[in-house]
């Protein structure tokens, strides 16, 4: 995110304070107010890419408030708007969220918009292999198990261990290799794991 001069970094910090503050206290209404009144001030000072940042922050406290459409729209802006610039590190952030609204009423068409979201800019290592993680258990409730599995310890293994998603990555990647032949599953785990503390919380019982 560009950095605002003058008396726009004022404001900007003031709003940046009031964001987080309704984030923690989960205040999703403010923070789509706040968010998008933060939008125009970055819009206004020439930071397009700070402003879309943004943009999605307001599109996820939608998701948290179970507006999906209006999340929906807010992520497809972002997308068009981030590719038309070539921000592909948010591009590919707006994909991801989009693929996430997918995921339950047409998981196809979310494994699609998470691969995008790869191919356009795999540079976060969380979010890469967040989207990843998720292409794994599309694969595997769509039947692919060992396919879903694979892809789902790729993930893990490049996801950075302090993301607070981890745990909850690990929990789902030891179930579905617990619907694995156990032998198989050690096996792949030896293959695609390296780190060995790791191999044995994942040899660890679903």
């Amino acid at each position: 995110m560009a950095e605002p001069t003058n008396d726009l970094q004022q404001t900007v910090a003031r709003l940046l304070a009031e964001s987080d503050a309704a984030a923690a206290a989960e205040h999703w209404d403010d923070l789509v107010a706040v968010s998008l009144e933060l939008c125009s001030v970055l819009e206004s000072a020439g930071d397009r890419e700070g402003a879309l940042q943004i943009r999605l922050r307001a599109g996820q406290a939608l998701e948290c408030l179970h507006r999906l459409d209006e999340a929906r729209q807010c992520y497809a802006r972002v997308r068009d708007e981030a590719a038309a610039a070539q921000f592909t590190a948010v591009q590919a952030a707006a994909l991801h969220r989009l693929g996430h609204l997918a995921r339950l009423r047409d998981p196809p068409a979310a494994r699609e918009l998470f691969a995008a979201s790869l191919a356009v800019d795999a540079s976060d290592a969380e979010g890469a292999a967040l989207s990843r993680a998720m292409i794994g258990q599309i694969d595997f409730t769509e039947g692919d198990l060992l396919g879903g599995c694979t892809e789902m310890l790729r993930a893990l293994s490049a996801l950075p261990p302090e993301s607070p998603a981890f745990d909850h990555v690990l929990e789902h990647t030891r179930y579905f290799g617990g619907k694995l032949p156990r032998d198989e599953y050690l096996q792949l785990v030896a293959c695609t794991i390296e780190d060995a503390s790791l191999r044995d919380r994942l040899h660890e019982a679903p």
